[in-house]
């Protein structure tokens, strides 16, 4: 996978999302743009809730303190950093919103995506006030494997139940574990290139 990464840059991890989410979600796009509005009474509650340690509050204990706090009815507006890598619509009508990210985030980088996944909340709840949001930060693989994922800045700051991490990421995506057959595509594909590519030598 970081090979992978290396040569195509993070938008084939989009790229892939979609096409493992097709036909079994309702609907999967990438670069998702979220509108709305965050009132300055549910940007103050985003802000103390990120001051508190991680685990303060449940992420469903967060997303209900903003659900309760956001203000309805104002023009939605495109704020910055509001664009999800991925979208998805599930089949029971809940939407995800995924943010990939590199595998080894640093302290700075992990305090900001927990911010970022509040305020796309805000932002939807928002505009549809008793919809069904889930926000995840998507790590792509696990530098770690075959250990655990064990990034402290990502573990200490973001909800670990929010950190979607490989197998876990497409998991999601695919509706069943299917990581390791990914594995034996990008080998099998690599296999192919290098074999291709000797010719030219």
């Amino acid at each position: 996978m970081q090979s992978l990464y290396t040569t195509f840059g993070m938008s084939i991890y989009e790229q892939m999302g979609t096409i493992l989410s097709d036909g079994v979600h309702q609907s999967c796009t990438h670069q998702h743009k979220l509108l709305g509005y965050v009132d300055e009474d549910t940007r103050l509650l985003i802000n103390r809730i990120c001051h508190q340690p991680i685990g303060t509050f449940s992420k469903a204990e967060e997303v209900d303190q903003i659900r309760a706090s956001i203000q309805q009815g104002r023009n939605p507006i495109e704020y910055p950093d509001s664009t999800a890598d991925l979208f998805v619509k599930r089949q029971d009508g809940a939407e995800i919103y995924i943010d990939i990210t590199t595998v080894k985030p640093n302290k700075k980088e992990a305090r900001a995506l927990r911010e970022k996944m509040l305020v796309w909340t805000a932002l939807k709840l928002s505009q549809e006030q008793d919809s069904q949001i889930l926000t995840y930060i998507g790590i792509p693989y696990n530098p770690y494997h075959p250990g655990a994922y064990s990034r402290s800045f990502v573990l200490d700051n973001c909800h670990r139940d929010e950190v979607r991490v490989q197998e876990e990421l497409w998991s999601l995506l695919a509706g069943e574990n299917i990581f390791d057959e990914l594995m034996q595509i990008f080998e099998e594909v690599g296999k192919r290139n290098a074999s291709r590519n000797s010719k030219f030598l």
